[in-house]
């Protein structure tokens, strides 16, 4: 997972639980630290938190800072809650570490719709899941959305779906396999508030199995509105992935 050294880290109790046994007691990156919102709250005066996904709710409503600190995704497992003002170094001691975020490997600039603009993708390998289980092969698939005006129109989703030659990928019951969110970030970060341009990175997984033990090629990025009882395709990228 793509965090860095010293991060503090908050997730639901059982979460939680489970990443303090396997920083302590099996020591795996024993640096990471596992924060309470108070303790995270604190943390955000000089320095990222590092949230899971369900708990971003928890930590948004608990600490006091996250409000004003920037939210943007890491990948589908972690969100990160950057200081509102950059970190103050002298003050932040020991425990603060240089971060930057992923950026996307590939930049094509696509127009999606007004003030809405695709500016590119990275893809990664997702998470074996060893040392505890090993699940299916997958890939992370990260979109890099560009909003004029911090906004995302309020009449466009987005639907991500594996693809082998161009075709639509079924799992092995024959549904399709996709990923649908009604905005990036799946509605945690305010895209309302219209505080001027801003840069999204947007993660979805994609993992099988899928039907005849097939691997995916490419990827289907499709940008939709809903209308009564039916759907209007606004836009729809296709991208390679290896």
């Amino acid at each position: 997972q793509p965090l860095p050294s010293n991060a503090a880290l908050f997730a639901s109790v059982d979460d939680a639980l489970a990443l303090q046994y396997l920083t302590r007691i099996w020591a795996l990156r024993p640096d990471r630290t596992v924060v309470s919102s108070d303790q995270a709250d604190a943390r955000l005066a000089y320095a990222p938190v590092f949230t899971t996904w369900d708990a971003a709710p928890t930590l948004l409503a608990e600490a006091s800072r996250a409000p004003a600190a920037l939210l943007n995704a890491v990948s589908p497992d972690w969100l990160a809650l950057m200081p509102p003002a950059p970190p103050d170094s002298s003050s932040a001691g020991d425990s603060a570490s240089p971060w930057a975020a992923p950026q996307p490997s590939i930049v094509f600039d696509q127009p999606i719709a007004a003030g809405v603009t695709l500016t590119g993708y990275r893809v990664d390998p997702s998470p074996t899941g060893l040392p505890v289980e090993r699940l299916p092969a997958g890939v992370d698939l990260t979109l890099y959305w560009q909003l004029d005006d911090a906004a995302w129109p309020a009449d466009l989703a987005i639907s991500v779906r594996p693809t082998l030659d161009d075709a639509f990928m079924a799992q092995p019951d024959g549904v399709l396999v996709q990923v649908d969110r009604a905005q990036p970030l799946e509605g945690l970060a305010d895209l309302t508030d219209g505080a001027g341009p801003r840069l999204l990175a947007d993660p979805y997984r994609l993992r099988g199995p899928f039907a005849q033990g097939q691997a995916p090629n490419g990827a289907a990025v499709i940008v939709y509105r809903t209308l009564a009882g039916s759907f209007e395709d606004v836009a729809r990228v296709d991208v390679p992935l290896p």
